[in-house]
């Protein structure tokens, strides 16, 4: 038995039905415009590209911000007059002792007592005539002539270099104001100086030591729960540390001034397999003497004002 089947409108289901449009319009409406070389729209993968440019590429423009800190310490005197005649006096020299500090650019990254040529703008009451500026040139001679182009090179070297290994076994020294040096090679851990406290350990690095409140450090092979970190002096936290001395069952086992060697450990149910493995990094050399240049760059900070919090 064949079975009819109909469409009908939606006004002929019931009555008063609204009517309602069955067909579906088509925009044919399109926007052209010519494809010129080299414009094109390319979705790209970011991590691949960035993986792909790193790996193929065989030139690198290494960028960076160098800053020179150093601390003048040391005065003295020179026969030099070259030098003698820039030192930085420690008094007056009224008493023919010209004893002073070196200057900066004996330090600098980029010198700037440059032997360069420079433009004399004339001037004049009068207008007319023939415009003519004096070309001179300006710096000292009496020293080793330096150029704009020589002077990232007269103070220092600079080697780029890279991480490939590390030796555990590198010898250490750690020395003490008073000339006591404690020898020990690098796999052994960080040493720190111990301070005895009515009921804690408070035991102070010279290097950042790594370690978080909560986690454990291991002395002569035993691990011991750090219950704080820092004291009241800023930026402490990277270098002092606090033990109870209830984990201990001689409390008095580290006296003041003693040194130890610690390392960082975070499961102490673990203690080989948590414990940090402490090396000294050898390097491999990228780049000689000639192969970098050092200039001044043009902005250093971006136009947008870092948030920062004043206490």
């Amino acid at each position: 038995m064949e079975e009819k089947k109909e469409i009908i409108l939606p006004s002929k289901r019931f009555a008063n039905a609204d009517e309602q449009e069955l067909s579906i319009k088509l925009n044919l409406e399109t926007s052209e415009s010519l494809l010129r070389v080299g414009e094109r729209d390319i979705i790209l993968d970011v991590a691949k590209l960035y993986d792909d440019e790193r790996n193929k590429s065989t030139n690198y423009k290494i960028f960076g911000k160098m800053n020179m800190v150093f601390r003048n310490m040391y005065s003295g005197n020179t026969e030099y007059n070259y030098l003698k005649e820039r030192l930085y006096l420690v008094g007056d020299g009224s008493n023919n002792d010209f004893t002073g500090y070196i200057p900066y650019d004996e330090f600098a990254f980029l010198r700037k007592d440059l032997y360069r040529q420079t433009t004399i703008i004339p001037t004049g009451t009068t207008l007319g005539g023939e415009y003519s500026p004096i070309t001179t040139t300006v710096g000292s001679t009496d020293h080793t002539t330096i150029t704009a182009m020589s002077a990232p090179y007269q103070n220092w070297n600079i080697y780029l270099s890279y991480a490939y290994t590390g030796d555990t076994q590198y010898p250490m020294k750690y020395s003490l104001s008073g000339g006591t040096t404690y020898e020990f090679v690098a796999s052994d851990g960080i040493p720190f100086r111990v301070t005895s406290n009515t009921k804690t350990f408070t035991l102070i690095s010279p290097v950042p030591h790594g370690l978080s409140s909560g986690e454990y450090i291991v002395i002569n092979g035993k691990p011991y729960y750090v219950n704080n970190v820092g004291n009241e002096i800023f930026d402490s936290e990277n270098y002092v540390i606090v033990i109870n001395k209830s984990q201990f069952k001689t409390v008095d086992l580290f006296n003041d001034s003693t040194v130890v060697l610690g390392k960082r450990c975070l499961d102490v149910n673990n203690v080989t397999g948590a414990t940090s493995t402490y090396y000294v990094r050898k390097h491999k050399t990228l780049t000689d003497v000639g192969d970098y240049i050092l200039d001044n760059v043009g902005f250093e900070n971006p136009i947008f004002e870092h948030e920062r919090k004043l206490l």
